[in-house]
């Protein structure tokens, strides 16, 4: 690209110049981040030891000592969710209560 010759196209080549240097900054960023989560979440070297919860086939397990033939959860059951009944409404005739408040103040002067 030739070099600008006016003080707009030397803005407009600035600002294209400086879009490119954010995009590459966000990128950079997005991948260091994405590699860090990476490293902290990642699995434990000595992931094939008993204590760390691998059988001895190279399955994960509890590490609990019960052996489940390397499914910890067993069947899995459909949820059912209780039944409703809704209660008997029988409807009973209240009589209103009154009871007068106490005076507290008297009219006059």
């Amino acid at each position: 690209m030739a070099e600008p010759t006016t003080p707009g196209e030397a803005r407009r080549q600035g600002l294209r110049r400086t879009r490119w240097v954010a995009a590459g900054v966000s990128v950079g960023a997005a991948v260091l981040l994405t590699g860090t989560i990476a490293v902290v979440n990642a699995a434990p070297s000595n992931a094939s030891s008993p204590a760390s919860g691998a059988t001895a086939n190279g399955q994960v397990g509890s590490g609990n000592g019960y052996s489940t033939s390397g499914d910890d959860y067993g069947n899995a059951r459909t949820y059912t969710p209780p039944q409703y009944t809704p209660p008997q409404y029988t409807p009973q005739q209240q009589q209103p209560s009154y009871t007068p408040l106490p005076q507290t103040r008297t009219r006059g002067s």
